[in-house]
Formats: structure tokens, sequence, C-alpha cells
């Protein structure tokens, strides 16, 4: 099978890469930096080098492809100045339409496209979250995620591209450089700061287990539907706790009460907008981290097959 992937140098997209390509795939892989993608060519994958934004590095991309993998993106869930809207849309949004304008070509028989939970905005709901929830994104990230899926579902409908649509939640594993990776970093110092008790809930799945879902999809994925996937949740404190034993270290966790935490918060917003940077956190940011949120993969197991098989807690 000849298969495409966008965003091969990103995290998940690399590890994506290497895995259909072991599996004897003829892999393509758009990027903007050879240079970044060495490994990636060292193992037979066909690089072409372009840019999602401009269309005329894309014409024939999708020439004789039967799989897109689209990963490419960009977006800082923190960022929330008014200028970040269209910045992530240029890419996130005008981007995809023009990869999908490249599919409609040539007839791809999958375009599995990377969304994110981050799509569906900060839902407060009792009971897990599933796929028949009203998205509410509201942050330029958010936004940019969500108009991403309706321009996927619009040449669903209209040009009969077979787009099928993954939301994961946040994905760990070897490579990552966010939430997990910050949590390391405090540990190292000793002390973690938890806003709130640390009983809320954090959603997380191992990339190995993304990567089986976006192969599944893309044999089994239905045409215009959207998968949540996800591997498990934990408490902050209990995650926490398993981070710093995999490190084999002590942490002191540092519960900083919500109402003690808005108003620094909104300080360091104003100040960040001021000085035109991404703050290091928001107050959209702490209400999501404060709030008790699960979510349903019924449809990924019934439609997909998928089955999370790595859990955090397991040893490394």
């Amino acid at each position: 099978m000849r298969i495409l992937v966008t965003g091969a140098t990103g995290f998940i997209g690399r590890h994506l890469a290497r895995s259909l390509s072991k599996k004897r795939h003829k892999v393509r892989c758009l990027v903007r930096d050879t240079g970044k993608a060495e490994d990636l060519k060292g193992m037979g994958i066909e690089l072409w080098t372009g840019d999602i934004t401009d269309k005329k590095t894309l014409n024939g991309i999708t020439e004789g492809i039967d799989v897109v993998f689209h990963l490419a993106a960009v977006g800082d869930i923190n960022a929330t100045a008014g200028r970040y809207f269209e910045k992530y849309r240029t890419v996130n949004v005008k981007g995809t339409r023009n990869l999908l304008e490249e599919c409609t070509k040539h007839k791809v028989k999958r375009f599995v496209h990377f969304s994110s939970v981050a799509a569906m905005g900060n839902l407060k709901k009792e009971g897990p979250i599933d796929e028949g929830d009203r998205c509410r994104p509201k942050t330029p990230y958010e936004m940019s995620k969500y108009e991403s899926e309706r321009v996927c579902l619009s040449f669903w409908r209209t040009n009969k591209v077979p787009v099928v649509i993954l939301r994961p939640t946040m994905v760990y594993g070897e490579g990552e450089r966010k939430e997990a990776n910050k949590i390391e970093k405090s540990a190292r110092l000793g002390l973690v700061p938890i806003m709130g008790n640390g009983e809320n809930l954090i959603s997380m799945v191992n990339v190995g287990d993304v990567v089986r879902a976006a192969i599944l999809a893309s044999k089994r994925g239905k045409p215009g539907e959207a998968y949540i996937i996800n591997g498990e949740q934990y408490t902050w404190n209990d995650l926490v706790d398993m981070i710093a034993k995999k490190m084999g270290i002590r942490a002191t966790k540092l519960h900083v009460p919500i109402y003690l935490s808005i108003l620094p918060v909104a300080l360091v917003e104003k100040a960040s907008s001021l000085l035109g940077v991404v703050p290091p956190f928001t107050s959209e940011r702490l209400e999501s981290l404060s709030a008790i949120r699960s979510y349903d993969i019924s449809k990924a197991r019934r439609h997909l097959g998928f089955k999370p098989k790595v859990r955090f807690s397991d040893p490394s």
C-alpha cells in the first residue's frame, strides 16, 4: 500500500511513519526540512519537500497514494491572543483544505485526519464525553482544530473524499515534550505544583496505541465519522506518583487552591499579551485542569476494533 504522511517529523508522525515502513508499506512523507528527516530517509521512506500552506509544493503529492495520514499542524493550548486565530487557521484549516484538494484529484481510499479532543472545547458533563456531545471550542488552537474537522467533513459530503477523524486525548511516549515531560522536569526539582486537590482526572493515551488506532481507522473507519482515542485516566496525584516512581525519586506535591490561582494566572496572561508571547498558563487551562472529565471510546471499539494495549503504569 502506498501511504502519505504529513507532519512526519513531529512526535506522533515520526512514530507512525516508522511503524508503516516496518510493515513494508511504501511511505511518502511531506517535510519542510529534509535535514530533520534523515532517520526516515534511512528507512527507505520517500521525502517530499513542501509545505501544506503552499499549494504549488503539493502538486501531485497524492498521485498513486492509497491512504493519507494528515498530522501536520501548529498550535499551543495556552495561546489566547487574537492574532493566533489566523496563524493557526493558516496551517490547520487552510493547509488541510489544500491537501484535501489534492486528494480529490487522485481518489485516495482513506484520509485519516488527526484532530484532538481539544476540538471539542472545555466541555462540562456528568459522565464520560463522547463524539455525540456538541463541540464548544474557544481558544485559537481549539477553534482551528474544530474548523479543520469541518473542512474535512465538507470534502466528504461534496467531493466524497473518504475522511476519518481521530481525536486523541493527551498523547505520551518516547519523544513527548508536553505535559508528562513538564511533570518530569518538576519532579527532578523535587516539587510538583498541582492545581486544586489533585483528585481530578487526566486522560492520556500512549503514542503506540494512537498509531494502532490510526492504522485501524485507515482500514475500518467509517467516512465522515470522528473517533475519540483514549487509553486510560488517572488523578493528577496518582500520575505524579507514578512518574516519580519511574524516575526512582521522591517528589513532593504542592497543591495550590484554585481560588488562589485565579488572580496570578490572569496577571500572567495579561503580561504575556503585552509582551507578545504565549503565556505559560491561562485561565482556560486552569479551568480545564481542575475539571473532572473522562472520555468514552466505545465508538472506536465498535467501529475500529480499537483497544488500548499500553498503560502508563507499565514498566518502561
